[in-house]
């Protein structure tokens, strides 16, 4: 048996490598990597060599360690030797956006914690929860990974639509109480007692969210309900229960002048169809997570909603944060397809949004997924995030070569500034470093004729991509 030292050195130090009879060990080393961690074809190989050269311990079953491998020991493999290893090193910041982006981090996290405590003292109940779960987990972390600004980004965001949402509340609900109408008075009594309540639930939040979204987005909600009744509709004649709800909508639809309870049921209805969409959204995200971790979780979360099982404040942040970082990838995808295929076809409006710019619906949104799964293999094709979608009108915008580069470099420096996402900060100053280190040599130059040419060839670079 290993010695009490031996075991302590494995739990805290070493992972197992799980070897097969007809494997060797460059190839259970080179599997481990694939299954474990995130690595580019090109490194692989290198990364499999020095593991077996330096990182790995072998034991058999009586405890004894070697260096030396042999097919009845057990493989294992050193943490630290892996985080070296597979370490990406990070792009230098220019000096003159170093503070910036520090300041940027700072500001975020001085209202965030501002906002921590905050709701601590709140009488509401779920914000209490939800500020003590983030506390908790942000403060466990010893640097923070563009997960965990996302997040922050996410809770600020989330608590800071709950204060708006009460107090528009409070001027509708104020108002209404005053209507004749008395299904809207008694609607706005009930919505005045929930504000009030400081146990309020989740769902109670979002029942006076979707009162607000009544109030402020009608035309949005009549046009929305009508979409998905006629949908349902069509594509499912069969389920009795959706069609019988559609024919509803659409009779409230047609009607001169709706009740309000009526507007409610249509504003209630739009938000279940919105939620149920979004979460076949994320299924779609989940098909192609590469993190196993992320994938399960997240895959837990949308089981316990089918199960009808309450969320809290902080599981519903997670989902929001994971739909929203991923919903460029999926416009992406289907604007490479538009762009590669003439013939593809789409809703004339979701092309010129897609090619264009501006705001999708949930609706829409679905269409965009069916339009990705009828090109299955361009769907899975990913889109270099660089250089970004406002380059050609930049290099286009002027004549003269020169010009042209400079242009779109202020426009990656902008770029940077105007990002949160770490990741995304690295690639555009790798791409910059790059450029610049191209312009340096161009400028070395003394031929003048020499050095435009030299500029058309690295503009022409840019262009394709190959920078």
């Amino acid at each position: 048996m290993a010695n009490d030292k031996q075991i302590e050195i494995l739990q805290n130090n070493f992972l197992k490598i799980e070897k097969q009879e007809n494997e060797s060990l460059e190839q259970a080393v080179s599997n481990f990597l694939e299954k474990n961690f995130i690595i580019e074809k090109d490194q692989l190989e290198t990364a499999t060599k020095k593991i077996i050269k330096n990182g790995l311990i072998f034991i058999d079953d009586e405890g004894k360690v070697s260096s030396r491998y042999s097919k009845d020991k057990n493989i294992f493999v050193s943490e630290k030797f892996l985080e070296k290893l597979l370490r990406k090193p990070k792009a230098e910041i220019p000096k003159h956006l170093e503070d910036v982006l520090k300041e940027r981090i700072e500001n975020l996290l001085k209202f965030f914690s501002e906002a921590i405590e905050e709701d601590k003292k709140s009488k509401y109940k779920i914000l209490k929860d939800y500020a003590i779960s983030m506390q908790k987990e942000i403060a466990s972390k010893k640097e923070l990974k563009n997960e965990e600004i996302a997040k922050i980004m996410e809770y600020l965001n989330s608590r800071q639509i709950f204060f708006s949402n009460l107090e528009n509340a409070k001027v509708f609900a104020n108002s209404d109480l005053k209507s004749s109408n008395k299904l809207l008075a008694q609607t706005a009594n009930e919505i005045l007692k929930l504000i009030d309540n400081p146990n309020m639930s989740l769902q109670q939040a979002q029942q006076i969210s979707v009162y607000v979204m009544q109030r402020m987005q009608y035309d949005y909600v009549l046009s929305s309900a009508f979409s998905y009744a006629e949908k349902d509709l069509r594509e499912n004649p069969s389920d009795k229960q959706k069609v019988e709800k559609a024919r509803e909508v659409l009779s409230i639809l047609s009607k001169d002048q709706p009740s309000q309870e009526e507007l409610f049921k249509l504003a209630d209805y739009v938000t279940r169809k919105e939620f149920e969409g979004s979460i076949k959204i994320i299924e779609y995200f989940l098909e192609q997570e590469e993190n196993e971790f992320q994938k399960n979780y997240l895959s837990s979360l949308i089981r316990n909603i089918k199960e009808n099982k309450e969320l809290t404040m902080f599981d519903l942040a997670s989902l929001r944060s994971y739909y929203q970082s991923n919903l460029n990838s999926l416009l992406d995808k289907a604007n490479k397809i538009l762009s590669e295929n003439e013939d593809a076809k789409i809703d004339n409006s979701i092309k010129e949004k897609l090619q264009k710019g501006g705001n999708f619906s949930v609706f829409e949104l679905e269409a965009v997924l069916e339009f990705l799964k009828s090109y299955p293999q361009e769907a899975k094709t990913k889109k270099p995030e660089l250089p970004s979608m406002q380059t050609q009108e930049i290099l286009q915008s002027q004549q003269d070569p020169k010009s042209q580069i400079y242009s779109y470099l202020e426009s990656l420096y902008k770029e940077a500034n105007d990002s949160t996402d770490p990741q995304k900060i690295d690639q555009l100053f790798l791409r910059i470093d790059k450029i610049e280190t191209k312009l340096k040599e161009i400028e070395n130059l003394d031929d003048e004729q020499e050095q435009q040419k030299s500029y058309k060839k690295l503009l022409d670079s840019i262009k394709k991509s190959k920078l």
